[in-house]
């Protein structure tokens, strides 16, 4: 597809730092009587299931937004690509979150060597089933969107547009100060997405490998210098593994005044 090749060369430049930078850390522990979890619909997945969920404090406001895939849907995969549609639950709309893409790259994805170990992608789209829909090749203004960047200070610093895109996600903008385009190995990593002029998702990246280390970190994330209308934005994104279940998160949500 394209969509990173041009990268490569950037990443070796080590930009300022984006989501990448600094060591992850271990999450810390919210009081449990504090927060509330709504789930969306659970769906199959490998020999598992996935789920997409919310989390509210007392007065109902989104603070995080996840997913959660059971240690068993890591085995009887498909060895082909395969993309599950998880509903996050309505509560999560507050914040501008509608859904989850889960995809799954049993053989990666471009550039060769970089993103071509077997993993998961989980988008975290902030507009609806029926706008992604639409983000198809049969628009004929399809390129013109694909091509088209949110403005200025729109997106956070130290991410880059890779050429073209594809359908029913739209362009991606790998961070250019990320390990694997300086000679790191990928575990984890995340791309943003934009579309038509919109920034459209956060996608928490990362190897079956590493989820198999049983991880738990977090790792900050970059806000934009500016937004449209009210953005929530997340203050980090985490992956993690407690009883049984993988969980990855776009933690402390916080809404971005426009400016």
């Amino acid at each position: 597809m394209g969509r990173f090749d041009k990268i490569l060369a950037v990443g070796a430049l080590a930009l300022s730092p984006a989501l990448h930078s600094g060591p992850a850390h271990a999450q810390p522990a919210a009081a449990p009587q504090e927060l509330r979890i709504v789930e969306g619909e659970r769906l199959p997945l490998g020999e598992g299931t996935a789920v997409a969920w919310v989390t509210l404090d007392m007065r109902g406001t989104p603070v995080s937004v996840g997913v959660s895939i059971t240690e068993a849907a890591l085995h009887g995969l498909p060895h082909q690509d395969q993309e599950v549609t998880l509903a996050l639950p309505p509560e999560a709309r507050l914040a501008g979150y509608d859904h989850v893409g889960l995809n799954w790259n049993p053989h990666g994805h471009e550039p060769p060597g970089i993103y071509d170990a077997p993993h998961f992608d989980a988008h975290f789209y902030r507009i609806t089933m029926a706008e992604w829909a639409g983000i198809v090749p049969d628009d004929p203004h399809y390129e013109a969107k694909l091509a088209k960047p949110p403005a200025a200070g729109h997106m956070p610093s130290g991410f880059a547009k890779a050429p073209g895109g594809v359908p029913r996600m739209g362009a991606h903008w790998p961070a250019t100060d990320a390990p694997e385009f300086a000679g790191g190995r990928f575990e984890r990593t995340m791309i943003l997405g934009s579309y038509d002029g919109r920034l459209i998702f956060l996608e928490p990246m990362m190897t079956r490998a590493f989820l198999l280390t049983r991880p738990d970190v977090t790792i900050p994330v970059r806000a934009p210098e500016r937004a449209v209308g009210t953005l929530w934005w997340p203050d980090a994104y985490s992956v993690s593994f407690r009883d049984g279940v993988h969980r990855v998160a776009l933690t402390g949500l916080r809404p971005l005044p426009e400016r």
